[in-house]
């Protein structure tokens, strides 16, 4: 440990007493920083001298160091109350005249953009120390500290208080007076920040550390008095070690840090222990000697051991937890289209439930049904490739999880339309859905498609769509069929009456017998000229002798071929010559 020498100024002790202030009683308008006027409540011996100083603190919530703090040392206009009793330098210094109290009024007029400041302290002068009461002689053993504790006194024995106390020691390298801090200071519960800050000015109380095994003297001196106390240092080197933290546990590449604690017998903490590290089984967990800094390298458990320079070890249980189980992303079986992909992710816990990284995990599939697109990572992407039902397998350190993906057969097949009607020479499309036995559509599949006979044809003859086309008035069979599995619809083929006169039976009014006469008149016609209609008499009818003859075939110029359709009266006969016999006027009708 390095040998801080402690500085006999008080400028030096209010530098120190700064680090941990928690009260402000002189804030800086807005300003993060407060002043302080040290000691308070001073004292002083007539004809002694005491140095006041005015300081400059970080305010609560700020972390206080040395670079953060400062003395103001300019721009301070000091003052006395009284003056036959105490005066006061333009530095600060107080000189005692004679016995009494006086006020000392610091006014700082130095901070730039900042109000005045006035800071007051009661300095009391009163009779000289004679001297200084306390022990002797102490011991400590190297590593440890002890306090050694001095009250002045007058030469009746009496307490002579609010004196600053300076201590030194003869050899810092056996044993050193440890700088003060607030830390170090046993306040009352509740006692403020400026009392605290007395002690570390008046420091009747200092704590020595021992350094190296020998003897040498500390002494304690204000206003000339001095108490010289004998200290003996004993051996202090380690016998024990403690690493913490107490549970280590690392992943696989993660990093960590253990720390040792030497102690000595006295239970001291022995700061230069000189600590080196090793691990058993580096495979494991790797350790950086002079550091500590630790590593995971694959599962297991292995000793961390730190010796100190003296041979004295300390030892810890180290583990890098070795994968429990699997859990899968998806985790329960599912269905995948031939050419579609799907990611599983696998997740190797703990038994603890600890999710465990940098582990290595190797990917299997049962069958060529699905491919993967690595067989090593934490995820993989799988694609169907035929029908089949594959079991996907993750493992990693002896374990393992599996999913079943299951590349469906074909199950069902629908078309649409359902049904259909084409004129002759016309086409339609025909989409087929193919679906799964869960009710999933399946792509990627093949279809094929075929005609019953030669009224209707399809193209392509393949594909989940193809184009049927009539070729010759009639009824047709079109089927779809995938995987063994088919799916039929009926096609109409209309004839040329269907497709350009809306039906094929019509119904006949004869005009010339001046009676109502129903026919059925099938249109047999191929084309807009030369309309052939067969007469027939529905069933339950009877007929005029004057009406048109049954199972005649007559031929009848149509009037505006071609027209709409939804026209219902769009063509009408002037007259009806027929084969063998006179015209008979007749109107034609929808049936």
């Amino acid at each position: 440990m390095a040998t801080r020498k402690v500085a006999g100024s008080m400028l030096w002790l209010a530098a120190c007493l700064v680090f941990a202030f928690t009260s402000e009683p002189q804030t800086l308008g807005r300003t993060t920083s407060a002043l302080y006027l040290l000691p308070r409540n001073g004292g002083v011996s007539v004809g002694s001298q005491l140095q006041l100083h005015v300081v400059r603190v970080p305010r609560t919530g700020v972390a206080i160091t040395r670079e953060n703090v400062s003395t103001v040392t300019s721009g301070v206009k000091w003052k006395s109350s009284d003056t036959s009793i105490a005066i006061v330098s333009s530095a600060g210094r107080i000189t005692g005249v004679m016995s009494g109290a006086a006020v000392i009024t610091a006014t700082v007029t130095s901070l730039v953009g900042r109000p005045v400041t006035t800071l007051r302290t009661t300095v009391r002068v009163g009779e000289h120390v004679h001297q200084l009461r306390g022990p002797s002689r102490s011991s400590v053993a190297t590593h440890c500290e002890v306090r050694l504790h001095v009250d002045p006194v007058d030469a009746n024995l009496q307490p002579v208080l609010n004196r600053p106390v300076d201590w030194r020691s003869a050899d810092p390298e056996i044993a050193f007076v440890r700088p003060s801090s607030l830390a170090t200071i046993d306040a009352p519960a509740g006692g403020d920040v400026a009392a605290r800050a007395n002690e570390l000015i008046y420091r009747t109380t200092a704590i020595v550390v021992g350094k190296a095994e020998g003897r040498t003297v500390i002494t304690a001196s204000t206003e000339g008095v001095t108490k010289s106390i004998e200290i003996v240092v004993t051996n202090g080197d380690p016998t024990s070690v403690q690493i913490y933290p107490e549970d280590i546990v690392l992943d696989v590449q993660e990093a960590g840090h253990a720390l040792a604690v030497a102690r000595n017998a006295s239970g001291c903490v022995v700061r230069d222990a000189g600590v080196s590290w090793q691990t058993a089984d580096a495979s494991i967990v790797r350790v950086t000697p002079t550091t500590g800094d630790l590593l995971g390298m694959r599962a297991g458990t292995t000793d961390l051991t730190a010796t100190t320079n003296n041979g004295v070890t300390g030892l810890r249980s180290v583990t890098v937890p070795a994968v429990d189980h699997i859990s899968l992303a998806p985790g329960s079986s599912f269905e995948l289209d031939i050419g579609s992909e799907r990611t599983i992710t696998a997740a190797p816990l703990s038994s603890d439930e600890a999710p465990l990284q940098n582990r290595t995990v190797t990917w299997t599939a049962s069958s060529s049904s699905v491919s993967i697109s690595s067989t090593q990572g934490y995820s993989t992407t799988v694609t169907g490739v035929s029908v089949g039902d594959v079991t996907v397998t993750a493992r990693s350190e002896g374990k393992s999880a599996a999913v079943t993906v299951s590349v469906p057969r074909v199950q069902s097949i629908t078309i649409a339309p359902p049904s259909c009607t084409v004129d002759i020479n016309s086409s339609r499309s025909l989409t087929a859905t193919l679906r799964s036995p869960l009710g999933s559509t399946l792509n990627n599949r093949s279809v094929t498609w075929r005609v019953d006979n030669a009224n209707a044809t399809v193209s392509p003859p393949t594909g989940y769509s193809t184009r049927v086309t009539g070729r010759s008035a009639g009824e047709a069979t079109v089927t779809a069929s995938s995987e063994g599995v088919s799916r039929a619809v009926p096609v109409h083929v209309a004839n040329y009456c269907e497709q350009h006169l809306c039906a094929t039976y019509w119904r006949v009014e004869n005009w010339a017998a001046q009676a109502f006469d129903l026919y059925e008149i099938e249109c047999s016609a191929t084309s807009c000229t030369g309309l052939e209609f067969v007469i027939r008499v529905p069933a339950g009818y009877s007929y005029n002798s004057g009406a048109l003859i049954e199972n005649n075939v007559y031929v009848i110029g149509a009037v505006g071929a071609g027209c709409d359709p939804s026209v219902l009266n769009c063509l009408k006969m002037e007259t009806a010559p027929f084969i063998g016999g006179p015209g008979v006027p007749a109107v034609f009708g929808l049936y």
